[in-house]
């Protein structure tokens, strides 16, 4: 799920969610902005991301598109917050988020949102609602380094969950299920209304 977040700064907003503007190439310059005043080499990063020098090196480049799972990886391997790395708002004075202040993370996908809910003491997890409207899919595609633990709790409407270790599973209102990254394969809203979940992320080392 590609690169960078902003906030609209138009000030009639209100308030109201803007879709984010995308620079995977900004993104790209931040990653290697922190990543040098560290004084850390690709290699470090890799090492303790368990992404590939690789791919980390494409990111860097601008030549990269990145879920919001291995932004976390980076942002857990530079020891910054999730919302340094994205450009999202600073954070906070204080620890409370109220609902129409959520700031909005980065997605490819249109038809799936994900808004961060207040910021974990803690370094390594993030918690989010993620929106998916009818139709709409989250699919595991190339590189998924272990050590990442999801939690979901269905708030609103109804998905299906396909891991690789069961058949696929059907989600409804007020259902949970947790899995490792190592295990997920697709997460879709096969029904006819939005589907509104709590999304949790913990990352460990690798």
């Amino acid at each position: 799920m590609a690169t960078k977040a902003r906030r609209s700064e138009d000030a009639e907003g209100d308030q109201d969610h803007q879709p984010p503007e995308w620079s995977a190439e900004e993104l790209g310059r931040k990653l290697r902005e922190l990543r040098t005043e560290r004084g850390l080499r690709l290699s470090d990063v890799a090492k303790e991301s368990g992404l590939s020098v690789s791919f980390i090196s494409h990111v860097e480049q601008g030549q990269s598109d990145i879920s919001v799972g291995r932004l976390m990886r980076l942002a857990h391997a530079l020891h910054v917050p999730l919302p340094d790395l994205v450009n999202l708002p600073a954070k906070r004075s204080v620890p409370l988020v109220r609902a129409d202040e959520r700031a909005m993370l980065p997605t490819p996908i249109e038809d799936v949102k994900m808004e961060l809910l207040a910021e974990s003491p803690t370094e390594g997890r993030t918690y989010a609602v993620s929106y998916l409207e009818p139709g709409s899919s989250i699919e595991a595609s190339g590189q998924r380094p272990a050590g990442q633990d999801y939690f979901i709790y269905m708030l609103e409407g109804g998905a299906v969950i396909e891991l690789s270790s069961q058949d696929p599973l059907g989600l409804e209102k007020d259902d949970s299920v947790a899995f490792t990254s190592e295990e997920f394969q697709r997460l879709s809203n096969p029904t006819k209304q939005q589907t509104r979940l709590l999304w949790i992320s913990i990352v460990s080392e690798p």
